[in-house]
This record gives C-alpha cells, sequence and structure tokens, in this order.
C-alpha cells in the first residue's frame, strides 16, 4: 500500500484496495478513504486470501497501468519500469 500510495497518491491506492476487496467477496464502498468499513474488509480480505490477497493488488495495478497507456499512448515509454515495480511485490 505504501508504494502504491507513492506512485498512485494514497487516494487512488485505497481505491485499487476497495476494488480488489469488492473483487474478492469483501463489500466495500470505493471512496478513496479508510474507515472502519475498508478496514474490516482488508482484515477479512487478508485473513481469508492470505498472499493471494498481494497478488490481487498487483494484477490490478497492473491493470491500471495498462489503462493509462491505453488512454494516452505517449506513457506507453513508462509501461514496463511501471509493469517492473508492480510484479516486485507479487508473492509465490
Amino acid at each position: 500500500m505504501f508504494d502504491m500510495s507513492i506512485n498512485h497518491g494514497p487516494a487512488s491506492a485505497i481505491k485499487l484496495l476497495q476494488q480488489v476487496l469488492n473483487d474478492n467477496g469483501q463489500p466495500c464502498h470505493i471512496d478513496g478513504g479508510i474507515g472502519d468499513e475498508t478496514l474490516r474488509c482488508a482484515t477479512s480480505a487478508s485473513t481469508a486470501m492470505g498472499k493471494a490477497l498481494i497478488n490481487a493488488l498487483v494484477t490490478r495495478r497492473i491493470q491500471l497501468y495498462r489503462q493509462i497507456v491505453a488512454g494516452d499512448e505517449s506513457q506507453r515509454v513508462f509501461l514496463a519500469g511501471w509493469l517492473n515495480r508492480a510484479n516486485e511485490f507479487a508473492t509465490a
């Protein structure tokens, strides 16, 4: 989360987490804020998913990078570095 906050901004990083939580059965409002609901959902997801939660965040982050490039082809020059950065956090 820290690296995503630095790279995307805190609110965007939290929204990515909230999207992943929703995608994995933890209904959570996507508002970019950390409150009781997000903390409860994240704790539940962490317990249920373990390392798979981290990998789901990495996958969602990669999707975001690809969306950025799809929306602005001039950003393609950064894609390989962005993908390397995201994949550094994948777990086995």
